[in-house]
């Protein structure tokens, strides 16, 4: 079943190349995919911030409880195959919907601001404790996702990723953690759901062939980021 979905996601994935991507191809080795699996019950979790209280083990990942209380969303992806400082030319988080309401869910995108995230556990604020990156996607219900038979992929969310791996501690294999908050009704299925349709992280990166400076990038993405990279 994974195997499925990830080719025709891919598929409609990889047939486009953004701007970004065709300046690398430039300046950086032959681009490369991998692909992440939620793969254990303590690599997704949902926090009530009402209460503090996060769950492990929820079938669904939704932005709202039932009592309405605002909810924090961790997805952890494990065994990143990505080397320190390769430049990230696109990312998109994959998940299938559990529940798809009218609208999409105005949403806020960051990571764990660490170069190995920790497994999340059923302790109070374990997912909001965590320290947030600087760079933040912010998706509005305008937003274009792309919805293929229920499997719901994010825009480019590569600017967080390249903020984890340009830290002079990110090592290949190392475990990045998202979070989400926002508002909607939409909810993703989650590891304990099915865990043959966990969420997953799909990225294109290439490795660098020059020196490169940190400076502002415009994109056409409604983006947060201040670490974006090219060459001097």
């Amino acid at each position: 079943m994974k195997i499925k979905i990830f080719s025709i996601v891919a598929m409609t994935l990889f047939c486009s190349i953004s701007t970004l991507e065709m300046w690398a191809q430039n300046n950086h080795s032959a681009p490369k995919a991998i692909l992440s699996f939620v793969n254990a019950s303590e690599d997704d979790a949902v926090e009530n911030l009402g209460s503090g209280e996060t769950s492990i083990t929820n079938t669904d990942l939704g932005l709202r409880s039932s009592d309405e209380n605002d909810q924090l969303i961790g997805i952890r992806f494990t065994n990143l195959n990505i080397p320190q400082g390769a430049i990230v030319s696109s990312a998109r988080l994959v998940y299938n919907v559990d529940q798809l309401k009218d609208g999409w869910n105005e949403l806020e995108i960051y990571a764990e601001n660490v170069d190995h995230a920790s497994p999340f556990e059923s302790a109070l604020g374990n997912i909001s404790n965590r320290a947030k990156t600087q760079t933040a996607i912010k998706l509005g219900n305008n937003t274009q996702w792309i919805n293929i038979n229920g499997s719901i992929t994010s825009p480019n969310i590569a600017p967080v990723i390249q903020e984890i791996v340009n830290q002079p501690g990110w090592v290949e294999m190392n475990a990045i953690a998202l979070m989400i908050k926002g508002t909607g009704g939409n909810t993703a299925i989650a590891y304990d759901g099915n865990p043959d349709l966990p969420p997953m992280l799909i990225v294109n990166y290439m490795e660098s062939k020059n020196t490169f400076t940190n400076v502002f990038l415009i994109t056409n993405d409604n983006v947060v980021a201040p670490n974006n990279i090219v060459p001097q």
